[in-house]
């Protein structure tokens, strides 16, 4: 086989296992993934077998490739942590959404600060970086997060406010509060189904059908109820 520059290359299929999937779909598990290694000091790599980490792939005509074959994986755990001041800034940024994405609050400053300033960052990154925010579960996220309201967006509303309700803490209220008028009715559900869970009253804390069959109900007494308790 020949790439595309022509150097001589050798085409693999690796088999990878699945254990969780942060984004997309992949069908089954085990996933075959195809790439090319070539005898020329060309800087892909491949897999290694037993190597557990987290891959980033794209559909091809063929199955499944890396998206980046000089940096197919990202290593797990805490060595992602350590990896965070990588020179690339886009891998960098990459390390720190599979943080957010695993709930890690580590890599929470770096997508932060990407989708504060976006300017040069590539497009895939910035959506990707604003889908991690709804895996946060950390309270010590919520100044982090409420901050990012300030970019009125909606998608890194819908996470945000996805990741408000999911700390627990009263703390939340006030930037969920906020979320109450919000355009999307995702975010409006997740502002009030935070409020319902973190107040403890369940009965305003409806499931998503039912909010859905009178959405204004909810909204409004929430409204009321944070105008009077959350300041």
């Amino acid at each position: 086989m020949h790439r595309a520059d022509q150097s001589p290359a050798e085409r693999y299929t690796s088999q990878l296992k699945i254990k969780r999937i942060l984004k997309g779909k992949v069908g089954g598990s085990p996933l075959s993934v195809q790439f090319f290694l070539s005898d020329a000091l060309v800087g892909t790599r491949g897999t290694a077998e037993g190597e557990y980490a987290v891959f980033f792939l794209k559909a091809s005509a063929t199955g499944f490739v890396f998206r980046d074959p000089v940096h197919p994986s990202l290593p797990a755990g805490q060595q992602l942590r350590g990896a965070l001041a990588h020179p690339d800034p886009d891998r960098s940024l990459r390390i720190a959404i599979t943080l957010v994405a695993r709930g890690d609050i580590a890599g929470l400053d770096n997508v932060g600060s990407a989708l504060m300033n976006s300017s040069g960052v590539p497009q895939e990154l910035i959506e990707d970086a604003a889908g991690s925010l709804a895996s946060m579960k950390d309270p010590n996220a919520i100044r982090s997060l409420s901050g990012l309201l300030s970019l009125n967006n909606p998608e890194i509303n819908r996470g945000v406010a996805a990741a408000l309700r999911q700390t627990g803490s009263a703390s939340a209220l006030l930037p969920l509060s906020r979320l109450l008028n919000d355009s999307d009715p995702m975010t409006r559900y997740y502002a009030v189904i935070g409020f319902g869970e973190i107040t403890r009253q369940d009965e305003w804390a409806p499931g998503f059908s039912e909010f859905q069959q009178n959405p204004g109900r909810y909204v409004s007494y929430w409204r009321t109820w944070a105008e009077q308790n959350v300041h």
